[in-house]
Formats: C-alpha cells, structure tokens, sequence
C-alpha cells in the first residue's frame, strides 16, 4: 500500500510531471473528471496517524475498511429501499449498491453508487483539512454526506443507515469499552471508548488509538444507537430503524458482540429531486503527544471547549466548509495539472492526502505556540525523523511552508 512507504509516494509525487504531460483540461474542468484511477488504498478518514480509514479493495463495499496497519476498523452502510436492505458501505451479507466511480480529491473521497435503474448515491467523506487553515486541520470532525436520487421516474421510500464500530477506539480487542449519549442544544450525539482510559500510554509502530472517544452526532431527527453492531443491523434491515433502548451491557470488550455507534435517517419518498443526509462522526483524543516529559493537546482544543462544541461548529458551517472544500480541491488539481497533467494531478491529491494523514497540529503549552509533529509508518514508533520530514516537504513547501517550520522546530 502506498501508506506503507509514504517516502516513495512523495518521490514519484515530485518526479512524475516529467512523466505524465497528457490529459490537459479546460481552466474550469475537473482533471479528474475522465479518469479511471483506483489508488493502492482508498482513503475515507485521514487526519492524523491514528484517526485513518481506509479501504483496501476497489469499491465502497470491499471487505477490507483499516487503519494503515491494517487492523480492521469496521464501519457499515446500509440503504433500504422499498423495504429491502442493500450495503452502501463495508462488508457485509446484504447485496451490495453498484459503484459507477469514485474520485479521491485534497479533501473529499466521492463514491457514485447505484441501485442499477433505481436509485442513484452519492457518498462524500469530507475532511476540511486545509493547509491555510490550521484550526479546521485540527479540528477532528468529518462529515459523511449522503445524496439519494431516483433514477427510474418512480417515488421510493428509503431508510439510511451508518454505523462505526469500537474498533475505531482500541488497540487490543480484548480492550473493555463503554458508551453513553449526550446532547446540548441543536444536537444530539453518542460516544464509545476504553472503559479505562490510559491516555497516551501507547507508543511503538503498528499501535492504534486506545484513548479518547469516537463520536457519532446529529443536527437532526436521526436516531442514534450505542451497542452491539449486529442488533443494529438486524433491526434496520427489519425495520428501518435502530434499537429503540442502548445496548446495557458495559463495559464488554470490543470482541464481545462487537459495540458500535449507529445512526438511522429516514429520507421519506425519493424521487428525481436529490434528498440529502449528513453524518458527523468525531474522535476526542484528550491528548495527542507526549513530548519529553510534557503532554500536548491538539491545536483545536485551544478555540472550543469540549469536542461537542467542536462537532457544533462543524455542523453549522456544513455548507461553508462544502463550499471551500470543492474551490480549494479544483484550484490544487488545476495547479497540478498544468504542470504534470491529470494523471500528476490525481496522484497529487492522493499525496496531499497522504501527507497530512501522518501529521498532526498540536498546542505546547509550555511555550504557548503551535507545533506540528509527523510520525514514521511502518518503519518504527518514532516522530519528526528527517527521512520522513524530507519526502514530506515538497507537499508542504508548496500548500504551506509554516506547516514544515512546525515541524522542524520541535
């Protein structure tokens, strides 16, 4: 996978626009509008070395959701059309939508799929990680946008439904986990984590996240669920909605009867006019480095209070952050693009992507200014080595030259 030797990435990433000068678009063209590119691994979530998710296989429902390590981070779709359950999203026994396409862009993933004649979605996971703004490359909440439509001039009734597993939260599956829900005003959200919190007491390389809290919220009527994923499941497909009451047994380790956050929406009647639905999902690490001695907050814990007032503010400038995310990605590919073609351009994107994954913007404390660390994938547990910082300049020299100040100061 390409997040296995991200240095090779970023060396191809710099030499490839002697190689690749076809494919030149019009100014106000996507580059990647007639491309066929499947990157080696399909990035959904990637805002810092822990927080990744990422699809191993060719479509939306390939078998293999992970973290860059390559331990399983099941997270799961589902459509119900007319009554009938289909998978939008992850493995699973339900038959799957078909994917038409999907783009990697700076700061989307979007997934065209199809109920083939029937029903037409969208699946957008947008992270506003821009370079020129550091609070929202901070800020740990993404969106999951969904666009239903009908293709076949008829009216369909359609249920959504999206689910994050506990594995998003540990290390170890024997780990115990817990989770309750919360709301404040406007919003309603569920949270799942380590029954024992051991905050930063993990370090090495292949080590996932097995502090802070994965959260899943709602600016609107959604329902949400917290418990066993397979309950969930079964009762959306029977009935297009969650459990009515959270699963009560807990803790209980992330192996038994696996614990999710889930979310039911219903979308009413479909019809050609596109019905949309947005998920935000959030993860509170509570600490982010430790840095000779000293524990460092991320840079976003600085504006909000709590990681709910974070997903608030997320879920208020949705439409803004839409917005910047779709001028922000055609003005980078188009730059890229003049200089190395289209086929430079996506694998620019995959790049920038990439690049970011591995970092993370942090406030020290101590000396009340902004730090940015990198850590080593796949070689050792390691931070900020210059054999990574090196491959990693070209993407940041060119987005934003403070970003690698950042992280050489440290």
């Amino acid at each position: 996978l390409a997040l296995r030797r991200l240095r090779h990435s970023y060396v191809r990433f710099a030499m490839l626009a002697t190689v690749f000068t076809l494919g030149f678009a019009p100014p106000n063209a996507d580059p990647l509008a007639d491309l066929n590119f499947r990157p080696p691994a399909i990035p959904l979530i990637t805002t810092d070395p822990f927080m990744q998710v990422w699809i191993r296989g060719n479509s939306s429902t390939a078998p293999n959701v992970t973290h860059w390590t390559g331990q399983p981070k099941t997270t799961t779709g589902l459509l119900r059309v007319d009554g009938t359950t289909y998978r939008y999203l992850g493995n699973g026994t339900e038959p799957p939508l078909a994917q038409r396409s999907v783009k990697v862009y700076p700061t989307r993933t979007i997934f065209e799929l199809e109920l083939p004649g029937v029903l037409g979605l969208t699946l957008t996971f947008l992270t506003p990680m821009f370079t020129d703004d550091q609070l929202r490359l901070s800020r740990p909440v993404y969106y999951i946008q969904h666009t239903a439509r009908s293709l076949d001039g008829a009216a369909h009734k359609v249920q959504l439904y999206f689910a994050a597993s506990a594995e998003h939260t540990i290390n170890d599956a024997s780990t115990p986990v817990a989770w309750s829900a919360w709301e404040r005003p406007g919003l309603h959200g569920v949270q799942l984590g380590a029954a024992t919190q051991k905050v930063l007491g993990s370090k090495g390389d292949f080590v996932n996240l097995d502090w802070g809290h994965l959260h899943l919220a709602s600016p609107t009527k959604a329902e949400l669920y917290a418990g066993s994923a397979n309950a969930s499941r079964k009762a959306f497909a029977a009935t297009g909605t969650v459990p009515a009451t959270a699963d009560a047994r807990q803790p209980r380790a992330c192996s038994d009867d696996l614990p999710a956050l889930a979310t039911a929406h219903d979308l009413g009647s479909v019809t050609a006019k596109p019905v949309e639905h947005t998920v935000l999902l959030a993860y509170d690490d509570i600490a982010s480095v430790y840095y000779f001695g000293s524990q460092y907050k991320a840079l976003w814990t600085q504006t909000y209070t709590d990681i709910q007032a974070a997903i608030a503010a997320a879920a208020a400038e949705e439409a803004a952050m839409q917005k910047k995310s779709e001028a922000h990605d055609l003005a980078l590919l188009q730059r890229l693009q003049a200089v190395g073609g289209a086929k430079y351009a996506a694998l620019g994107a995959l790049s920038y992507r990439q690049t970011l994954a591995a970092t993370k913007l942090v406030w020290n404390s101590d000396r009340k200014v902004v730090w940015n660390f990198l850590k080593e994938i796949s070689t050792n547990g390691d931070m900020q080595t210059m054999d990574v910082i090196y491959p990693a300049s070209p993407m940041l020299l060119d987005t934003a030259p403070e970003l690698l100040q950042l992280l050489l100061v440290p």
